[in-house]
């Protein structure tokens, strides 16, 4: 890791060192970590004065379809909820890099606040469900479970970038820490539903496919005709880095200087 440290360091830090960049946009793709969890991440950094740039990032994962090796014993039977399972994600992170004096922007060590949002969904297949009101009598519909996570917060960030000939860029952001809100949800949704249905009748069947989840955590419940859904928030720490290349281009004007 040391190694690794040093030779990024010395990559990075070391191209075009004896002048200051005249590009005013970098044009970048992330390699490391998005590719390695099917995350896509291209991103644009513009400079605002000689030391201040505004560097943003567009991630997306592509629907992806999942299978897990497990089923759960419902009514007579066992279906598989996450079978042919797809999973989905999009998000942004927003950074505001100060760049040192001698370098300036786009060249060398950098800090400052960022910004960042990443939201998941996760949907299974549809089945054949059956719920039954507190007359035993039985509704039928079709039921899709889904689970869905998005984090939001900011932080602070270090980094460094060098740039080949003033025009090949590696960025390196080194570690970001800062706290997110994490939000899950999770439930199930019914279509082609027979008679009058609705998920408020069947208070009983909910909580077994729901595994009664609200009576062990701190669950908020909403349940609508068609919907159920259950939601758990808390603030969690987040770590960032990765590895970008990119394409400087553009010629900058005279820029206001930062001291």
């Amino acid at each position: 890791m040391k190694q690794f440290f040093f030779l990024m360091t010395l990559l990075v830090g070391g191209t075009s060192i004896f002048s200051q960049s005249e590009k005013k946009y970098i044009s970048k793709i992330t390699l490391l970590p998005g590719p390695l969890n099917r995350v896509f991440s291209v991103g644009q950094e513009m400079v605002l004065t000689d030391r201040l740039t505004l560097n943003t990032t567009v991630k997306t994962m592509p629907p992806t379809k999942f299978k897990f090796p497990n089923t759960i014993k419902y009514g007579d039977g066992t279906y598989d909820p996450f079978s042919n399972a797809k999973l989905f994600g999009i998000g942004n992170t927003t950074e505001l890099r100060i760049y040192g004096k001698e370098k300036q922007s786009f060249k060398g060590f950098y800090w400052g606040p960022y910004l960042n949002f990443m939201y998941y969904k996760l949907e299974a297949g549809p089945f054949a469900a059956t719920f039954h009101d507190e007359n035993k009598v039985a509704y039928n519909a079709d039921v899709v479970q889904f689970v869905k996570v998005s984090t939001g917060g900011g932080g602070l960030q270090i980094g460094v970038q060098g740039l080949i000939k003033d025009v090949v860029a590696i960025d390196w952001t080194i570690l970001g820490i800062g706290f997110n809100m994490l939000s899950v949800t999770g439930g199930i949704e019914a279509t082609n539903t027979s008679g009058n249905f609705n998920f408020n009748n069947y208070s009983e069947d909910i909580k077994a496919a729901t595994l009664n989840a609200e009576k062990f955590l701190p669950l908020t419940k909403t349940v609508e005709p068609t919907k159920v859904e259950l939601g758990l928030k808390a603030p969690i720490p987040h770590f960032k880095t990765s590895i970008n290349i990119g394409i400087a281009y553009g010629k900058r004007r005279k820029l206001p200087t930062t001291n």
